[in-house]
């Protein structure tokens, strides 16, 4: 929070707070002061905001704004490993450094009924366990913060190996799409190679709510993607095919979410 100096000697200043639903927060500091970080807000809430000088004979005229929280840091970089016909672990990274918990959920590809796991803010990895082979799952990572605010999912989708893997797969789509670097009109989206010989990926993607789908094109010795001119807060859905001299691949399937205007 900044604010202009106020005229004349002024003793201290009382910066007073109040999110749209709770109560207001008073703190004093010294007449010089024209900047202060306020904590332990709430995120994603609009806060009142007051600056009053004070003077020996009185306060002064307040200085009123209001301004909006970003939402808390997401984890980032979102991976996977250790593949099997049943099993996969996800792994990624702090977003900030005082997360209070993780939370992972897991369900196949389009469907609801997501299985969860809490783990503690120094487990930045899990394995996912009694899968189906040959079937890919949506993975959501969640970081809790110690006021219980909750940030955005940092999304991937990796598939468990067929019954018959290690054979060669004739046209087999990439595998472990996964979303970062998200801004309000853009994500970038990775994922890693079939064995085959690639010549070009196909990318897709459609918001998850209805309306026009978009399509480009990279090539095949690339495995990343920015996917400009989005439309704020909204969830997309991300398809890449590889495309092989004799056809095209299965699709690989993910989600990624755009960041809301407003914060600050």
């Amino acid at each position: 929070l900044h604010w202009d100096a106020a005229p004349g000697p002024v003793r201290s200043y009382i910066i007073t707070y109040q999110p749209e639903e709770g109560d207001a927060k008073e703190l004093e500091v010294g007449g010089r002061v024209t900047e202060r970080q306020l904590d332990s807000l709430i995120s994603q809430t609009e806060y009142a905001l007051a600056v009053t000088p004070v003077y020996d004979e009185g306060p002064g005229q307040p200085m009123l704004n209001s301004a909006i929280t970003d939402v808390v840091p997401a984890p980032k970089n979102l991976r996977f490993s250790e593949v099997t016909q049943t099993s996969f672990r996800a792994t990624w990274d702090h977003g900030a450094p005082d997360v209070a918990l993780y939370r992972i959920a897991w369900s196949k590809k389009g469907e609801e009924n997501f299985q969860y796991a809490i783990l503690n803010s120094d487990e930045t990895t899990h394995v996912l366990e009694e899968l189906d082979p040959d079937t890919p799952y949506d993975v959501r990572v969640t970081a809790i913060y110690p006021d219980e605010s909750e940030s955005e999912d940092l999304m991937g989708t990796e598939r468990t190996l067929s019954r018959d893997a290690g054979r060669p797969v004739p046209n087999a789509p990439p595998t472990n799409l996964v979303v970062y670097n998200e801004t309000t009109t853009s994500l970038n989206a990775r994922w890693t190679p079939p064995s085959g010989r690639v010549q070009t990926y196909r990318i897709t993607y459609v918001p998850t709510s209805g309306g026009k789908s978009q399509t480009t094109q990279v090539g095949g010795k690339k495995t990343n993607v920015l996917l400009p001119k989005l439309t704020p807060d909204t969830e997309y859905s991300i398809d890449v095919v590889a495309v092989y001299a004799n056809g095209a691949s299965g699709d690989l399937n993910g989600l990624g979410k755009t960041k809301p205007l407003g914060g600050v």
